[in-house]
């Protein structure tokens, strides 16, 4: 049975969680899940109520903290590595560059479900054009993208 290990940032019930949730509900019977989240919250116990495998990175959440992406990559990959998953599908901007990171050192495909990009159209410039360039370097490393709005396709 294939194996799909999905990243969020935040459990909470909110539009990203819940999204996933939706989804980890639809496949758990047809494959192995694995969540994976920052700060445990209602989602992360729902699932694991479900008997699906969770795990918690404290250091995930939506800040830009180098130091916290960096011990966040590090527990990551070590779940990317015990777990040995077929395929990864993060939420969400933080959870995006470090699962699509993390996919290319360890060669497993990475889809990535945007729920809003940070730039464009009524954003501040110079953060909106850091992180358009930021997705042009992660571009390649991302085997699927899925929108959850026309805006953002």
């Amino acid at each position: 049975m294939k194996k799909i290990l999905y990243l969020v940032t935040k459990s909470d019930l909110s539009g990203a969680p819940i999204h996933v949730f939706s989804l980890v509900n639809k496949f758990k019977d047809k494959y192995k899940i694995v969540f994976v989240t920052g700060k445990k919250n209602q989602i992360f116990f729902k699932l694991n109520d479900l008997n699906v495998k969770t795990y918690s990175i404290e250091s995930l959440d939506s800040s830009l903290s180098f130091i916290k992406l960096v011990k966040c990559f590090f527990v990551f990959i070590k779940i990317v590595r015990s777990e040995s998953p077929d395929l990864i599908h993060c939420h969400s901007a933080i959870s995006g560059i470090i699962a699509r990171l993390v996919s290319f050192i360890l060669n497993i495909p990475c889809i990535y479900t945007v729920h809003g990009f940070g730039f464009g159209f009524g954003r501040p410039l110079l953060r909106s054009s850091i992180i358009y360039c930021t997705e042009l370097l992660f571009n390649p490393l991302t085997k699927l993208y899925i929108t959850v709005s026309n805006a953002d396709m």
